[in-house]
């Protein structure tokens, strides 16, 4: 004869006996499924940030900031003409001396995002002349003190 009687001692005893394996294995895969959340967070954040530098350095990127740089220079030197053509007209040239000051400071940006193939000997020249940082430096002979 066994001794297979279900008692309410030895369910107690059971139950107790797998409760820690139990709350120890949920605690376990809880961890997990937590670490692996974060993880994927992790993973994706990483994804984005490479997507954004493949986009960044990508060739149709970097042409299109080289003309970008090649317009804008060219649109400073006409600025700068009409600065010298406008003679002793105060008001005229301060307000062409700020916009030549934005342009270039468009300029100075594109330029600080160029990567691999340098610019141009004297698209670099000017640049490095000229900026700091991607913005125009306040040692450029065409900063004006409050442009954009």
């Amino acid at each position: 004869m066994y001794n297979d009687d279900i008692t309410p001692a030895g369910v107690a005893r059971a139950f107790w006996r797998w409760f820690w394996i139990a709350a120890a294995s949920l605690t376990l895969i809880g961890g997990l499924v937590f670490a692996g959340h974060a993880f994927g967070w992790w993973l994706s954040a990483q994804d984005a940030t490479h997507q954004a530098q493949n986009t960044q350095n990508g060739y149709a990127n970097q042409v299109t900031l080289r003309q970008q740089i090649t317009s804008q220079l060219a649109q400073s030197e006409t600025v700068s003409t009409q600065i010298a053509e406008a003679g002793s007209d105060t008001a005229l040239v301060t307000q062409l001396r700020v916009q030549r000051a934005a342009i270039d400071g468009i300029a100075c940006s594109d330029a600080a995002q160029v990567t691999g193939t340098p610019l141009p000997a004297q698209q670099a020249h000017w640049a490095v002349a000229n900026c700091r940082n991607g913005t125009l430096s306040p040692q450029s002979p065409e900063y004006v003190t409050g442009a954009p």
